[in-house]
């Protein structure tokens, strides 16, 4: 019996450490949608004309269901958990590959979130976990329980709630319009602009301070917002 039960361990350990590889014609593809609940999420951009799904099991009790498919023009990739009461685990790990002109919308518990290389719209919403995202990014719609958020090539505005964490976003033009609305519990946010950008800003915070390297231009049409429990708002060039 023991033998039995420790290869049926064996059995179940290799297959979850196994990935399940899922590819789909990506002509037409324009987002990326993925809902998980707990594990790594990585999104980068591939060759060909193929998109690629790669799925490996961390945990994956009789109680969760994986799907992952292609909807009309999206690639749909979810992680669900059946049974009001159920306890059961949901790990997986993803690493998808997509085309460069796509956008990303990306939900989880808990875990990491990396995107590499996409143009289009960046949103997630992650209860605990780092966001580390470096593309081109047209509008931002992010919320971040707990974890630091790094976004880099931005060219437009949106709006980032975080509870915990240290944020910052790196801007890739001095040609703004439009405003990024920050709101944090705790934590600094340091913004990144070319030289020349003209900004305007609005900051309140229980404890914290402001610095503006740009300094505030009236004739600005970019404005910067954030409210803060605690947590500096540092503005800088480069």
């Amino acid at each position: 019996m023991k033998l039995v039960l420790i290869a049926t361990l064996l059995a179940t350990s290799v297959a979850l450490a196994n990935p399940e590889v899922k590819e789909f014609d990506s002509a037409g593809l324009v987002e990326v949608k993925v809902e998980n609940m707990s594990g790594l999420v990585s999104v980068s951009t591939g060759e060909g004309n193929k998109a690629i799904v790669s799925a490996t099991k961390n945990k994956f009790s009789d109680k969760c269901k994986m799907t992952i498919e292609k909807v009309d023009r999206k690639l749909l990739v979810k992680v669900e958990k059946s049974g009001i009461f159920s306890t059961g685990d949901c790990d997986v790990n993803f690493e998808i590959k997509t085309p460069k002109s796509v956008n990303v919308d990306v939900s989880s518990r808990s875990g990491d979130l990396k995107v590499t290389g996409t143009q289009g719209k960046l949103d997630f919403k992650i209860g605990s976990g780092n966001v580390l995202a470096d593309g081109e990014f047209k509008n931002l719609d992010g919320k971040s329980g707990s974890g630091d958020v790094t976004v880099k090539g931005l060219s437009g505005g949106g709006e980032l709630k975080t509870g915990s964490g240290a944020i910052t976003l790196t801007f890739a033009t001095s040609k703004l319009n439009g405003s990024i609305d920050i709101k944090s519990g705790s934590g600094n946010a340091t913004l990144l602009f070319p030289k020349g950008s003209l900004v305007m800003t609005n900051y309140k915070a229980g404890s914290g301070e402001m610095t503006n390297e740009l300094g505030d231009n009236p004739k600005a049409e970019f404005k910067i917002s954030m409210k803060a429990g605690s947590g500096d708002l540092k503005i800088k060039t480069y």
